[in-house]
């Protein structure tokens, strides 16, 4: 049975022809029926152009090369995508979004990994069983080429990294393919993802060997190389599962010098980019500021961040007196007034949890207290001043570090 199909097949595939040229003669020598074959999140990786019909899922791949939001969500709703999802033989769909035009569904898949589904559309001849066993026999033929397709794409790529790396490329033209990507695969994610950008200064000839070990922690820790960096996405639905990544990232990674910039946690996919830079900036702005350490959050490194895109011509002006005052006494008298200043504010005007963290005597406090207090002439519980004590620190650190050029807004 079928044996005039898979001769016809078999010389297709041994033509060399490019994978649209195939679907387009699978086409016109297989079904005489339009088809469609998508990836796994129903982006459309070729279908035959020679017939138009007012379908709207054939009509919105067409012009978008993807599934719509719409049709996917009331695909999934249908009990009808069991099969699809589940089982390794076509069927005839005719309900739902095949209630108007019937079609043929089927799983590519190899080895119980699935690459992709073929849809058959009754345009042209009405579908039978003749039909679902043709598409049994041409998903079982594409499967070993989807394979390799997806190999060649991204040879050190994993699902996650393939998906990521197009994350990071979002634009205006994309952004809508995109998105929908984006909605198959939040099947397969937890709510939450923060990005980890890492550098070895010293050595990036282990930049690969690094990338897979962390890649081993754990199914939702990430790692690739990119823009010559170690990047790595975390994902997690629990705060102490994240630290615990990152805990065994620091311990994998402890014989190299490596600096590692932390992005703010979020939840929206599409933003990847714009986490991604975060993690970028903190390692670059953490490694000039502070360089000794090793884990650089991004929330302890924004304010740096903005002040770096304000003109540094500005940034001196930005300095409260207090602060001055403050600095220039404890340079004269190899005092620490100014650092016991911003403990104090940063520990919310507590005297003992201060004088703990500073590790002296709560008397001492409040003697130092009463000595800022003359010098500043301002009380020194007043939260204003000593936010503001707190900033103009922030920004002579940063002015510290602005002959560096990519931190210097004017250069």
């Amino acid at each position: 049975m079928l044996e005039k199909e898979k001769i016809a097949l078999f010389d297709m595939v041994t033509a060399d022809l490019s994978f649209s040229s195939l679907i387009e003669n699978i086409q016109k020598k297989i079904f005489d029926n339009p088809i469609m074959i998508t990836n796994t999140y129903f982006k459309v990786i070729a279908m035959s152009t020679d017939t138009d019909f007012n379908d709207d899922v054939w009509n919105y791949a067409k012009k978008y090369h993807c599934c719509s939001k719409e049709s996917i969500l009331s695909f999934r709703e249908d009990s009808a995508s069991k099969r699809l999802f589940s089982q390794n033989k076509s069927f005839l769909y005719k309900t739902n979004l095949g209630k108007n035009i019937p079609r043929i569904l089927g799983r590519i898949a190899k080895n119980d990994v699935v690459y992709g589904y073929i849809i058959i559309f009754e345009i042209n001849h009405k579908l039978e069983d003749i039909d679902i066993q043709k598409s049994n026999l041409v998903c079982k033929v594409l499967s070993p080429l989807l394979a390799n397709k997806t190999t060649n794409d991204s040879i050190y790529n994993s699902r996650r990294e393939y998906f990521y790396l197009n994350l990071l490329h979002i634009n205006e033209n994309n952004k809508l393919e995109i998105e929908n990507e984006i909605l198959q695969f939040q099947w397969d994610f937890k709510s939450y993802f923060q990005v980890l950008s890492i550098i070895c200064p010293t050595d990036k000839s282990h930049y690969i060997y690094l990338s897979n070990e962390i890649n081993k922690i754990a199914q939702d820790v990430t790692s690739f190389i990119y823009a010559d960096q170690i990047l790595t996405v975390l994902n997690f639905n629990d705060e102490n599962i994240k630290n615990t990544y990152i805990k065994q990232i620091q311990q994998l990674l402890i014989d190299f010098p490596v600096k590692i910039g932390i992005s703010r946690t979020f939840y929206d996919l599409s933003e990847l980019k714009v986490y991604f830079h975060q993690a970028l900036r903190a390692r670059e702005l953490g490694v000039l500021i502070h360089k000794n350490e090793i884990l650089y959050p991004f929330y302890q490194y924004e304010y740096y961040d903005m002040i770096a895109h304000y003109p540094s011509k500005e940034w001196p002006s930005l300095i409260c007196n207090e602060y001055h005052l403050l600095k220039t006494y404890d340079t004269v008298n190899h005092t620490q007034l100014l650092q016991t200043c911003i403990t104090y504010f940063l520990t919310g005007s507590k005297v003992s949890k201060a004088a703990q963290e500073l590790g002296i005597h709560r008397n001492t406090l409040l003697y130092r207290l009463s000595t800022i207090e003359e010098i500043i002439h301002k009380n020194s519980s007043d939260v204003k001043i000593l936010d503001l004590i707190y900033h103009s620190r922030l920004i002579d650190q940063l002015m510290q570090v602005q002959d560096s050029s990519i931190y210097d807004p004017d250069s």
